[in-house]
């Protein structure tokens, strides 16, 4: 019997796959339960076509997030930070300040998706990563100067 599972089933597939199970099995637990449905030739078409939809939305969002990417690696972020005498600094360049100044320049990135491991506090350029999803990195500098 073929189903078309509804939820993720340990040991047999993930939600959406299409798997060939025995009859007792499908009918008893998988479909009984809400895991699958039968796969009737409607239902493949209706899965076939969901498949296309989620590709192609995948692909216009992978193709957005590459061009945000593109758009980063041309950025440059400048920061003042107040230092003492003996060259310690008074504050830190955290990814709120970041994400502040990549919107004055019209770049809108989520908080969870800049690469920073600890506050900037030293002067100097800094590179940062932003890991968006689907794999697509991007980065942009960001110079830090001393507060006259």
């Amino acid at each position: 019997m073929k189903v078309i599972l509804l939820k993720d089933v340990r040991g047999v597939g993930r939600s959406g796959d299409l798997k060939e199970v025995s009859d007792g099995y499908g009918r008893n637990f998988l479909i009984k339960g809400g895991f699958a449905r039968e796969a009737t030739e409607s239902a493949v078409h209706i899965r076939e076509t969901y498949i296309k939809q989620q590709k192609a939305a995948e692909e216009k969002e992978v193709a957005g997030y590459r061009r945000v990417a593109e758009q980063l690696k041309s950025v440059t972020l400048r920061f003042t930070l107040k230092l003492g005498d003996e060259g310690q600094s008074f504050g830190s360049i955290g990814s709120s300040k970041i994400l502040e100044e990549l919107a004055r320049k019209g770049i809108t990135v989520p908080k969870e998706y800049i690469q920073l491991d600890h506050p900037i506090k030293t002067l100097g350029n800094h590179q940062i990563s932003v890991t968006f999803p689907h794999g697509v990195r991007g980065s942009f500098s960001a110079e830090i100067t001393k507060q006259q």
